[in-house]
């Protein structure tokens, strides 16, 4: 309906997870993918989850991945960009101060991140 010149699309955590579904569910849609404090199941569970969507992600599309160095689930941003990688996407794994909090991990560390990514 709108038709933007592009999409970013910014989540944290959960939402994080959602927008690497969707990146390779809907392959095109989403053009700048930042996703902050991933909890990026990588293991088997009843749900759609980022790796199973890796190999239909676009390769151009830029993933931004922000986490901080004592959020919980850091170990699992770590494996998706591992993978993710592997797999050849256009992937960076930020890691800064904090754990998994949006304003601090987004906004007050990764805020220059964010900044160049949209450049």
């Amino acid at each position: 309906f709108y038709q933007p010149e592009q999409l970013i699309a910014i989540g944290m955590s959960g939402g994080a997870q959602d927008i690497s579904v969707m990146s390779g569910k809907v392959p095109g849609l989403i053009d700048v993918a930042i996703l902050g404090g991933c909890d990026c199941m990588m293991e088997k569970r009843g749900f759609w989850l980022p790796k199973d969507f890796i190999k239909t992600t676009p390769p151009e599309m830029p993933i931004i991945m922000i986490s901080g160095e004592k959020d919980d689930y850091l170990e699992r941003a770590k494996n998706y960009h591992a993978t993710a990688k592997r797999e050849g996407l256009n992937v960076e794994l930020h890691i800064v101060k904090g754990g998994h909090d949006a304003r601090k991990t987004l906004i007050a560390y990764g805020k220059d991140i964010i900044k160049e990514a949209l450049q």
